[in-house]
């Protein structure tokens, strides 16, 4: 751990990282894992109401969007805590930079129920594929870094 200042950008405090193959339960994982430090460390009560779950929320996303992007391939998932802020990330060996579906307003009238979207295998353009638009929805600060010659990382910071 550090305290102190590096070029007027706060340094790290502390950090967590898990690797792994992808598997239904990595995002699960990256969740225990935030809960422990941030509970434990105390950083979780000076946050404000609800920050704690958009976290979660951000990290479990990014790591959903990992596994799929390279099924068959590690990923890390990495957590950076600095005094007033929690930047949650992950690795994955896809070039592919992610884009966010985008959202289109629609009024009540405009949507209809489909009887089938409950049917196992069914697949829709509506259903998935939200992950980095709620990242984004959670926090404006998300960062896409590739990191050559394979893979990126993407990453979303909360600050309060």
């Amino acid at each position: 751990m550090r305290i102190g200042r590096d070029g007027g950008r706060p340094t790290v405090l502390d950090e967590v990282a898990h690797s792994g193959l992808p598997s239904a339960d990595f995002a699960k994982t990256v969740r225990v894992l935030l809960a422990t430090r941030l509970e434990g460390s105390g950083l979780a009560e000076r946050m404000p109401p609800g920050m704690l779950d958009d976290i979660y929320l951000a990290a479990s996303e990014l790591a959903n969007n990992a596994c799929e992007a390279t099924p068959l391939e590690a990923i890390t998932f990495r957590a950076l805590f600095g005094a007033r802020s929690v930047r949650v990330g992950v690795w994955d060996s896809s070039n592919a930079t992610p884009q966010p579906k985008q959202v289109v307003e629609r009024e009540p009238h405009d949507i209809e129920p489909d009887l089938h979207a409950l049917d196992e295998g069914y697949e829709s353009e509506d259903i998935g594929g939200w992950g980095l638009a709620l990242v984004m929805a959670l926090t404006g600060d998300r960062k896409v870094e590739l990191t050559p010659p394979q893979g990126k990382w993407v990453s979303a910071t909360f600050s309060f």
